[in-house]
């Protein structure tokens, strides 16, 4: 993924709450805060987004979903996850 990344929408936020739960259960617990601040993307098959993810504090995460044009408008599959970042790391 390249480019400038954008700042997240209403729709980027209904994809990363739509692999919260595979999120949580990956890294082993819950996070109080889980909110998409920026993403990059890419158009294939579906559309590809890396999302930078603030979860509390100055910890963030960057989810990487794959939007498939046959899922329903809000829903993501989640393809990997980077835990450990900060705001300033680049996505």
């Amino acid at each position: 993924m390249s480019g400038k990344p954008e700042t997240a929408t209403a729709i980027i936020q209904s994809y990363c709450d739509s692999v919260r739960q595979k999120v949580e259960t990956s890294v082993g617990r819950p996070y109080e805060v889980y909110v998409a601040k920026t993403f990059l993307s890419r158009p294939w098959e579906g559309n590809s987004y890396m999302i930078k993810v603030h979860v509390g504090g100055d910890e963030y995460i960057h989810v990487k979903v794959m939007k498939y044009h046959m899922i329903s408008a809000q829903k993501a599959a989640l393809v990997s996850l980077e835990t450990g970042k900060k705001l300033n790391d680049p996505l």
